[in-house]
């Protein structure tokens, strides 16, 4: 009842019989009195407490330790309805867009440095959320094509995660050649969703597509290993 939640709401009550029966003596047994013992359970509503119950339920408690002039009823609740959001944020720190856990190193300070790299990573991961979800409202759209699985399932606020996952798969090949001549460099064509993506945060596809002779220029004083 307590794991239940009707501790107080219901009255439980256990009645207690006893019936007696002679028993007539047989052989090499005695005469003697059988008691067997019966117990009924009755179950009554309190439908006082009840209704009291009843007039809590929907409420709930706000409490802080900030002063009512930084933050009134109203700005409480809402910061309330948004901690979701927060908590998300840590859930994608823990364990899925940017995994903190485990952590293997053994020092303080590289510690407290990959958290720091890894909270700059969060950042960026849900910026690259909101401009998807914004621009897609704007637009009046969803994006479909990131679902693995179910590509006709569309959504209009696809998380980092997904937008990052329709990406995998890309590959960047540099192909050495005699010393002193330049690379050469190709990468993997770009599907419609991943240049709808790209678009939708706000860049033209030649941030991709001009990777090439960026990766050229970079190799162009570097020497290239066949390994």
């Amino acid at each position: 009842m307590a794991k239940k939640g009707v501790k107080n709401l219901l009255v439980i009550k256990i009645e207690q019989q006893q019936h007696s029966r002679k028993i007539r003596a047989y052989g090499d047994r005695p005469a003697r009195v059988e008691i067997t013992t019966s117990f009924q359970l009755v179950v009554s509503r309190d439908q006082k407490a009840i209704k009291d119950h009843k007039e809590t339920l929907g409420w709930q408690v706000y409490a802080t330790t900030t002063s009512a002039d930084r933050l009134n009823f109203e700005a409480c609740v809402w910061k309330y309805r948004q901690q979701n959001r927060v908590e998300s944020r840590f859930h994608d720190l823990r364990n899925k867009v940017v995994p903190l856990l485990p952590i293997f190193l053994k020092k303080d300070h590289r510690i407290e440095a990959l958290i720091h790299l890894l909270m700059i990573c969060l950042k960026v991961c849900a910026m690259i959320e909101y401009k998807v979800a914004r621009k897609l409202s704007q637009n009046r759209e969803e994006l479909p094509h990131i679902f693995e699985g179910n590509p006709k399932k569309s959504t209009p606020t696809p998380t980092a995660k997904r937008l990052l996952r329709t990406f995998r798969g890309i590959s960047v090949v540099i192909m050495p050649h005699q010393a002193g001549d330049i690379p050469q460099v190709m990468i993997t064509q770009l599907k419609q969703v991943q240049i709808q993506i790209i678009e939708l945060n706000g860049f033209q596809t030649d941030i991709y597509t001009l990777l090439p002779n960026k990766i050229k220029l970079f190799f162009t004083q570097c020497k290239i290993s066949e390994n």
